[in-house]
């Protein structure tokens, strides 16, 4: 399916019907610069598990994209708090969440990403947290979309970044 204009793509709170799909989005997340796809067991390393797996505690929010009338998920940015010793790839501390998007290939370049973004980092604001982390590959032309939205590098550790929006 296409779309031909964004507002046909309408953006979402995560709920419980949608939530399941983060596994899904997930995978999508996943930069893979390769022809081959990367297998399906990969999100069960406790390494990523832990960005899909028990969603609804407490710190967990996001947005879904959902195409109108279809009501198919074509993309999603989720944030996680990961405290003490439970450490995402983009941790900053215990009170930054860390967020992760997914737009699925046939629905990128079209704004969706953006648009994802822009409402997780409003809801952030409004929950009172100081920033939001992230972790990208250095090679990830999503790189240039957190910057767009103010995002700053905070580190790099090989081929990745680890980003940050202050709210301050």
């Amino acid at each position: 399916m296409e779309i031909s204009r964004p507002h046909l793509v309408r953006i979402v709170a995560l709920d419980e019907g949608i939530a399941p799909r983060i596994r899904e989005a997930l995978y999508k997340a996943i930069y893979n610069p390769g022809d081959s796809p990367l297998p399906q067991g990969i999100l069960e390393d406790e390494r990523l598990s832990k960005y899909h797996e028990s969603w609804g505690k407490e710190g967990d929010f996001g947005y879904a994209a959902v195409l109108e009338g279809a009501g198919e998920v074509v993309g999603m940015c989720w944030c996680r708090l990961f405290r003490g010793t439970n450490r995402g790839f983009g941790y900053v501390d215990d009170d930054t969440p860390e967020l992760s998007i997914a737009v699925w290939e046939a629905f990128r370049g079209k704004g969706i990403g953006g648009r994802l973004l822009d409402a997780t980092i409003s809801e952030a604001r409004s929950r009172g947290y100081g920033g939001l982390s992230l972790s990208v590959q250095r090679e990830n032309r999503s790189v240039s979309l957190y910057r767009r939205s103010g995002f700053k590098i905070l580190r790099c550790a090989d081929d990745a970044y680890t980003m940050y929006l202050g709210f301050g």
